[in-house]
C-alpha cells in the first residue's frame, strides 16, 4: 500500500480530516455549564465518533478494494 499513490493521497486526506473534526470539537467544548450545555456537548462527541467511525469504515473499504485490484492485476500476469 506505501507504492500506491492513490492510497497515499486518500489516507492523507482521511488523516486530514479527522484532525480537522478533532480541532473543530476542541474549539467548540466551551458551551456554557448546565444541562442544555452539558448535553450540547454530549450530542457533539457522539457526533464526532460517528463521524470518525463512518470515515474509518470509507477508509477500509476502499483499502480492500485496492488490495483485490492489485492482487487480480497481479493474479492475471
Amino acid at each position: 500500500m506505501k507504492d500506491d499513490p492513490e492510497y497515499r493521497k486518500r489516507f492523507h486526506a482521511y488523516l486530514s480530516t479527522v484532525i480537522c473534526l478533532s480541532c473543530v470539537v476542541l474549539g467548540v467544548c466551551c458551551f456554557p455549564f448546565g444541562a442544555i450545555g452539558i448535553a450540547l456537548e454530549i450530542s457533539l462527541m457522539l457526533c464526532f465518533v460517528a463521524a470518525v467511525v463512518c470515515l474509518a469504515f470509507r477508509q477500509l473499504y476502499f483499502m480492500n478494494q485496492r488490495v483485490g485490484h492489485h492482487l487480480q492485476s497481479s493474479h492475471a500476469a
